[in-house]
């Protein structure tokens, strides 16, 4: 039976059933019909629902990460252009923008491109002002030090520090750091283009007649020199390409991005692919920019399929490999894969790797390693009359040293597939996409099973509800309608009063029960983070020879170097596992408090009704002949809705000085470790605050529901229409009888 067909049948029962308690309204019918776990969903939200996660199933969504010029572009172009060059160039690799690519319908391609948010500029401005101070202390320091080695007693032929050169210096090193020197200069950038003006967090659309004049005028938005360039955030092509069918490609800009926001939605698209293709130049395999980008998968465990790509093999096809294996191309291509294999095992093995699909990676190297080139796939899919420099003077080096494989072109294909490696690719995708279709299916079955059970268990107890609803109808005499209508009428002011002053006690005894669950697992988590930060730091020996050039033996004869090395103790932090730390405190206080809510309002119930009824009875309000149990627990059902939700604690943010990846060391290091500390102390203090904040609003509302109003007001309302059964009793009883004989109907066909 069909996804389509299956959901059919489901909501084609939930209606009638619907439609049968819609037709029965008033007191008594359907009383209790859908029992104490509710009705299941409404029949349009299960088909909504259903069909939504089908939707998203269809489309495997690709993340490509890797460092600059590794070789990203140029595999996806290879994948899904046929080797055209689709994406947008960045202007600078600090300025790629996060670039998803998804399929239209659409006859002509569009774009979506989304700028900077004030307060993202404000993060750029806060980090080119951070930028400035460290460029004035630093060279300051070198300033320093050049005088001081200069005044030293016996220095000779020292100059005075060049002040131009040494501020040269300060900033070259400043301009390598990718958040200071990437938000320096994109601030710069926007400074110079007039400032955001009224684009600020503006989405605009792009229309193209084709892809190629899509792509021109992109150039305005996203290329050198462009005009929006400085101001252009995320971009979201959208092509009519067959290739993109069912398929969400992410690429990700690099690591460190300055823009907060933009490295957080980098994350959360991340953490939302299927797969993602980890891609890194064979001739500096795995290098550490590479695992600094692979440690954003271990934030949370998102990603189940992680592939490695080991790119520019062509680069690499004449050394030592081509000499071990005599000149064969086909063994040199293996033996590299399994020189690249054994490599990225025995530094993956050294990595505290916590995320699924780099566990698996570990595990399944062979299968998963692919070695590709963009020349070869250049040579195979490019008339000659295209190619570029790059591209003929490989294939000179390709016909000189693989004369048996390379003597034609068209000979030649096979082995330029192999080397290419968009084959083998692509049958990686095909094989995670026949995956991704049974976890959705599970996904939705899962949905559709749990829904048909609430229903069969609802239609099948259905006419036993009824059937009681009627006994107890005929049990009902008028002269008892009366006088407990005359005794509810009287006592209800009363009894709302002293309901609701029971309730508000227990408010008060939850909510003091739920600072301290709440304030205990703060506590919890935050000696996780602090435990987290201690284990992330470590120490290492740098040593120092001496130079021995000329100047420099001389120094040694007169004793004024020694001509051993010497060592420096140097502080390393990894600030990947720091920051996920944070990131998972903040994720972390959150569910915790949605738990500790939820658990604590699991029992409330039963504490709420036993507390009202003890309050009745302990100031004879009402007699207990005059309570139905029942509709107290809908009063309190009702009331403890209204605690169900509540706002995300509103914790800090990771600050700007904390969006570090990799490995720190020195006096970055302890910049780090301080400002993490810092944040931690204003963590443990908002947390206490949003604690206090959560068990107030929760106190608040669970006395402002007026469980007494509730109780009494449903009551009357319940007495008064059975008294209008009552003056109609065989008709009443005739209705009774009518609703049995749909549902027994019913119970037949679902």
């Amino acid at each position: 039976m069909s996804l389509e067909q299956r959901i059919t049948n489901l909501v084609n029962g939930m209606e009638k059933l619907d439609d049968i308690v819609d037709r029965y309204p008033g007191p008594g019918f359907t009383d209790g019909l859908y029992g104490e776990k509710g009705a299941p969903l409404k029949a349009k939200i299960v088909r909504e629902d259903a069909l939504a996660m089908a939707r998203e199933g269809r489309n495997l969504r690709v993340g490509i990460i890797g460092r600059v010029k590794a070789g990203k572009s140029s595999l996806l172009n290879a994948l899904m252009f046929a080797g055209k060059d689709v994406l947008p160039k960045a202007a600078t690799p600090m300025t790629a923008s996060l670039t998803i690519l998804r399929y239209t319908d659409q006859d002509m391609p569009f774009a979506e491109v989304e700028y900077f948010r004030p307060e993202d500029v404000n993060d750029m401005r806060q980090l080119a002002e951070e930028y400035d101070s460290r460029f004035t202390v630093l060279l300051a320091e070198r300033q320093k030090a050049a005088e001081e080695r200069a005044a030293r007693p016996g220095a000779r032929n020292v100059s005075q520090p060049d002040p131009e050169r040494l501020s040269a210096s300060v900033k070259r090193e400043l301009d390598t750091d990718p958040r200071l020197g990437g938000a320096k200069d994109m601030y710069a950038r926007i400074c110079d283009a007039g400032g955001l003006g009224d684009k600020g967090g503006k989405t605009e659309r792009v229309d193209g007649r084709d892809l190629a004049d899509l792509q021109g005028k992109l150039a305005n938005y996203v290329g050198s020199g462009g005009r929006l360039t400085p101001f252009t955030k995320c971009l979201t092509l959208y092509l009519p390409i067959p290739s993109l069918q069912g398929v969400d490609v992410v690429d990700t800009p690099g690591v460190n991005d300055p823009v907060r926001s933009r490295e957080e939605r980098t994350m959360e698209e991340l953490h939302n692919c299927d797969v993602v293709f980890v891609v890194s130049p064979a001739g500096q395999f795995l290098n550490r920019q590479d695992l600094d980008l692979m440690g954003r998968l271990t934030y949370k465990d998102g990603v189940r399929e992680v592939f490695l790509v080991a790119s520019q093999v062509d680069g690499q096809l004449f050394g030592s490999e081509r000499d071990k294996h005599d000149g064969r191309l086909p063994d040199v291509l293996q033996g590299l894969r399994s020189t690249l294999a054994t490599q990225a095992s025995n530094t993956l093995a050294a990595e505290n790797a916590t995320n699924q699909g780099l566990d698996t990676l570990k595990s399944q190297l062979a299968e998963r390693l692919v070695v590709t080139s963009s020349v070869a796939h250049a040579l195979l899919t490019q008339p000659e009359t295209e190619w570029d420099d790059t591209v003929r003077h490989v294939w000179s080096l390709l016909r000189s040293g693989y004369p048996a494989e390379f003597t034609q072109l068209e000979s030649a294909r096979p082995h330029l597939e192999a080397m290419a490696g968009i084959g083998q690719t692509n049958l990686m995708l095909e094989q995670v996409r026949g995956r991704k279709q049974v976890i959705t299916e599970e996904k939705v079955n899962a949905f559709l099973e749990g829904q048909v059970r609430a229903l069969r268990e609802s239609v099948e107890g259905a006419p036993g509800v009824v059937s009681a609803n009627r006994e107890a109808f005929l049990k009902t005499r008028p002269e008892d309608l009366e006088e407990k209508l005359s005794a509810m009428q009287s006592g209800r002011e009363r009894a709302i009063r002293v309901t609701n002053v029971a309730v508000g006690d227990i408010a008060e005894d939850a909510g003091g029960s739920l600072r301290s669950q709440i304030n205990s697992k703060a506590d919890e988590l935050f000696g996780n983070a602090q435990n987290a930060a201690e284990q992330s730091k470590d120490y290492e020996v740098e040593y120092t020879d001496p130079s021995f050039g000329r100047k420099a033996l001389s120094l040694i004869t007169f004793g004024l170097v020694s001509a051993e090395r010497t060592s420096t103790t140097v502080q390393t932090i990894d600030a990947t596992r720091i920051r996920s730390e944070l990131e998972a405190f903040h994720s972390s206080f959150s569910t915790q408090m949605v738990t500790i809510v939820d658990r604590t309002r699991q029992g409330l119930r039963s504490t709420i009704e036993t507390g009202v009824l003890a309050a009745l009875r302990e100031y004879k309000v009402v007699e207990d002949r005059d309570i139905d149990t029942s509709r107290l627990a809908q009063a309190c059902r009702a009331a403890l809705r209204e605690v169900s939700e509540f706002d995300d604690p509103e914790l800090p943010p990771v600050p700007s000085r904390l969006m570090q990846n990799g490995t720190l060391r020195g006096s970055d290091a302890s910049r780090f470790e301080s400002a993490a500390l810092e944040y931690l102390h204003e963590l443990r203090k908002a947390a206490s605050q949003e604690a206090r904040k959560l068990t107030r609003a929760f106190e608040e509302r669970l006395k402002a529901a007026d469980v007494g109003a509730r109780l009494f007001d449903h009551y009357e309302e319940q007495l008064n229409g059975l008294r209008a059964q009552i003056q109609e009793k065989e008709k009443t009883l005739q209705r009774y009888d009518e609703l049995l004989a749909e549902l027994k109907e019913l119970q037949r066909h679902v």
